[in-house]
């Protein structure tokens, strides 16, 4: 629809090592979210008798490693590089600045 606009509730990335990422990130002062900790087959309030764990392996390797970063809509380009600096740094990944320009 032409009138329609993107929500951008969430913004989220996988790694292998979130829990520990997340621990980074805290340490550094940036709030990270699992919003999403169980598969919904895995949820007591969806349970149902013939889903069990290993039936959806892509949903269960999704609950493992999703992590939710900030965003808002205050949220400045330079905040936005910091957390990105700050996601390279605990990754050992290289971090090409600027992320975002502008704001």
């Amino acid at each position: 629809m032409p009138d329609a606009r993107h929500a951008y509730c969430l913004y989220t990335i996988r790694s292998a090592e979130r829990d520990r990422l997340q621990r980074g990130l805290e340490a550094a002062g940036i709030q990270s979210a699992v919003h999403y900790p169980l598969p919904i087959h895995l949820m007591t309030a969806y349970s149902d008798p013939r889903y069990k764990a290993g039936d959806f392996p892509s949903a269960e390797e999704c609950a493992r490693t999703v992590l939710s970063l900030p965003l808002y809509s205050h949220l400045t380009a330079a905040e936005v590089n910091h957390v990105a600096s700050e996601i390279c740094s605990l990754t050992s990944k290289k971090f090409q600045e600027p992320v975002v320009s502008g704001r």
